[in-house]
Protein backbone atom coordinates (compact mmCIF):
# COMPACT_ATOMS: atom_id res chain seq x y z
CA UNK A 1 0.00 0.00 0.00
CA UNK A 2 1.23 3.57 -0.77
CA UNK A 3 2.00 5.46 1.90
CA UNK A 4 -0.12 9.15 1.51
CA UNK A 5 1.97 12.33 1.76
CA UNK A 6 0.76 15.10 3.23
CA UNK A 7 1.56 18.74 2.49
CA UNK A 8 1.76 21.73 4.54
CA UNK A 9 -1.92 23.59 3.90
CA UNK A 10 0.17 26.82 2.83
CA UNK A 11 1.46 24.97 -0.31
CA UNK A 12 -1.69 23.40 -1.90
CA UNK A 13 -2.71 25.09 -4.83
CA UNK A 14 -6.34 26.60 -4.48
CA UNK A 15 -6.50 28.82 -7.53
CA UNK A 16 -9.15 27.85 -8.89
CA UNK A 17 -11.49 27.93 -5.42
CA UNK A 18 -11.54 32.15 -5.85
CA UNK A 19 -13.31 31.91 -9.10
CA UNK A 20 -15.53 29.17 -7.91
CA UNK A 21 -16.43 30.92 -4.59
CA UNK A 22 -17.47 33.89 -7.55
CA UNK A 23 -19.87 31.61 -8.91
CA UNK A 24 -21.03 30.49 -5.75
CA UNK A 25 -21.76 34.50 -4.29
CA UNK A 26 -23.28 34.95 -7.72
CA UNK A 27 -25.57 32.47 -7.54
CA UNK A 28 -26.58 33.46 -3.93
CA UNK A 29 -27.09 37.00 -4.97
CA UNK A 30 -29.49 35.87 -7.42
CA UNK A 31 -31.31 33.60 -4.96
CA UNK A 32 -31.68 37.31 -2.82
CA UNK A 33 -33.55 39.23 -5.41
CA UNK A 34 -36.95 39.44 -4.34
CA UNK A 35 -39.70 37.60 -6.61
CA UNK A 36 -40.86 39.78 -9.20
CA UNK A 37 -44.52 38.31 -9.75
CA UNK A 38 -46.10 37.91 -13.44
CA UNK A 39 -49.38 38.92 -14.12
CA UNK A 40 -52.19 37.71 -16.38
CA UNK A 41 -55.37 39.27 -17.77
CA UNK A 42 -57.75 37.77 -15.57
CA UNK A 43 -54.95 39.18 -12.28
CA UNK A 44 -55.56 42.66 -14.12
CA UNK A 45 -59.24 42.45 -14.68
CA UNK A 46 -59.35 41.18 -10.37
CA UNK A 47 -57.16 44.42 -9.44
CA UNK A 48 -59.04 46.98 -11.56
CA UNK A 49 -62.63 45.53 -11.62
CA UNK A 50 -62.59 45.65 -15.25
CA UNK A 51 -63.61 43.14 -18.01
CA UNK A 52 -60.89 41.50 -19.99
CA UNK A 53 -62.05 44.18 -22.64
CA UNK A 54 -61.36 47.08 -21.14
CA UNK A 55 -57.50 45.61 -20.61
CA UNK A 56 -57.84 44.81 -24.18
CA UNK A 57 -58.27 48.27 -25.05
CA UNK A 58 -55.79 49.81 -22.68
CA UNK A 59 -53.09 47.30 -24.55
CA UNK A 60 -54.15 48.83 -27.98
CA UNK A 61 -54.49 52.28 -27.02
CA UNK A 62 -50.95 51.60 -25.32
CA UNK A 63 -51.71 52.85 -21.84
CA UNK A 64 -50.14 50.01 -20.42
CA UNK A 65 -46.91 47.85 -21.20
CA UNK A 66 -47.18 44.06 -21.57
CA UNK A 67 -44.83 40.97 -23.15
CA UNK A 68 -46.57 38.97 -25.26
CA UNK A 69 -45.08 35.17 -26.33
CA UNK A 70 -47.52 33.61 -28.60
CA UNK A 71 -51.41 34.12 -27.71
CA UNK A 72 -50.16 34.93 -23.91
CA UNK A 73 -49.95 38.13 -22.43
CA UNK A 74 -48.18 38.82 -19.52
CA UNK A 75 -47.40 41.94 -17.25
CA UNK A 76 -44.90 42.83 -14.61
CA UNK A 77 -45.12 44.23 -11.45
CA UNK A 78 -42.88 47.25 -13.28
CA UNK A 79 -45.65 47.63 -16.08
CA UNK A 80 -48.53 47.67 -13.64
CA UNK A 81 -46.83 50.10 -11.31
CA UNK A 82 -46.07 52.51 -14.55
CA UNK A 83 -49.56 52.61 -15.47
CA UNK A 84 -50.53 53.60 -12.24
CA UNK A 85 -47.93 56.18 -12.10
CA UNK A 86 -49.00 57.24 -15.81
CA UNK A 87 -52.74 57.83 -14.50
CA UNK A 88 -52.32 58.81 -11.03
CA UNK A 89 -53.80 62.63 -10.00
CA UNK A 90 -52.34 64.35 -7.09
CA UNK A 91 -55.02 65.73 -4.50
CA UNK A 92 -54.08 69.22 -3.58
Amino acid sequence: MKKREFKPFHEYDFSGLDNKLDTIQGDVNYLKEPFKPIYHDKDLEELFLVSRRTIQNWRDEKKISFTKVGNKVFYTREDVESFLKKYHNESI
